[in-house]
């Protein structure tokens, strides 16, 4: 008999048991073509489900790449920063050498013009 093809009447009444059981020889038959249904639609599900992962892993991915974007442009601000406060400090410290160079001076040249 082929697979998919429907048994007449006369088949299942001369194969209707196995020749030595109580199970008819069509329930093979049967059982094969729900095994195959039910394969199909595990196949169905895991490929819906391997869709929904691979759009998961793209949000996932567009998500990481604008968290990266983010965090290059905070430190890009963050050096900016740094680099405007270690010139306003160069700048200050500057100004205190100088002032501390003529105060040492001032002082040196009023200890030795005193008398």
């Amino acid at each position: 008999m082929k697979e998919g093809a429907a048994m007449s009447e006369n088949d299942s009444a001369t194969s209707s048991t196995l020749p030595g059981g109580d199970i008819p020889a069509s329930w093979g038959f049967h059982l094969l073509q729900e095994l195959r249904r039910l394969e199909d639609r595990l196949e169905n599900k895991i490929d819906a489900t391997n869709s929904r992962i691979d759009a998961l892993e793209t949000k996932m991915d567009t998500k990481l790449d604008a968290t990266h974007t983010r965090i290059d442009a905070l430190e890009t601000k963050m050096d900016t920063k740094f680099d405007a406060f270690r010139r306003e400090m160069n700048t200050k410290l500057d100004g205190l050498r100088y002032w501390s160079g003529v105060s040492i001076i001032t002082v040196i040249a009023a200890t030795i013009t005193l008398p």
